[in-house]
């Protein structure tokens, strides 16, 4: 559906463009207006890519149709943050991805091109961090995954007492993890995880 009302769109605008231009300016040469139509037309559809329409006259009842309608992939799970909503899937690939929303109110919209960027990557002692931020929202999630030396015992943390959801992933190895959170108002000059009482300083 998502992709399917860009072509739509792209058809619409070039449609429109196509016929105005030839009756209002009366171009002779047709090749430079359906040129300069597909040029116009190709922009409007990845601006709306950056920029969903869809957000501004239309709003998803659950985080889980806004999803299916502009992705696909089996959710593995979602976390609700103050501005916006991350859900966890699994593409066609079979590889764990983040899919980020927006919230409308008491529903949800179409993840923009520019809605988040990543503000921290890195690695220690066989984990991976990521650390992302919803533009034009107070709204960041920290994504944790990599090898375990105990899984039953993995703990993590921070100083903002966060709660670390466990993603429910079947992976190969029985000691890989797992883990979101939504952080409101993170510090982006300090913060520090803490796994298994161990401190590390990300940001």
């Amino acid at each position: 559906m998502y992709f399917l009302l860009r072509t739509m769109l792209f058809c619409i605008v070039f449609i429109c463009l196509f016929f105005t231009l030839k009756k209002i300016l009366k171009l002779q040469r047709s090749n430079i207006s359906i040129l300069f139509c597909i040029f116009t037309a190709g922009i409007t559809v990845i601006l709306s890519m950056v920029y969903p329409i869809e957000n501004y006259f239309c709003k998803f009842s659950t985080a889980d149709k806004a999803f299916q309608y502009c992705s696909q992939g089996d959710i593995i799970c979602q976390l609700d943050g103050g501005n916006s909503c991350a859900v966890v899937y699994r593409d066609s690939n079979s590889d764990i991805s983040l899919k980020f929303l927006a919230k409308k109110g008491d529903g949800y919209g179409v993840q923009g091109g520019l809605m988040q960027n990543v503000i921290y990557r890195g690695s220690w002692n066989k984990l991976s961090f990521y650390i992302y931020h919803c533009r034009q929202t107070n709204d960041y999630y920290v994504y944790v995954f990599g090898i375990a030396d105990d899984r039953e015992n993995f703990r993590i943390t921070d100083a903002y007492e966060t709660t670390y959801l466990k993603v429910g992933v079947n992976r190969p190895m029985d000691n890989v993890v797992d883990y979101i959170a939504y952080i409101s108002n993170l510090n982006e000059n300090d913060y520090t995880i803490i796994i298994n009482d161990t401190e590390i300083r990300l940001l």
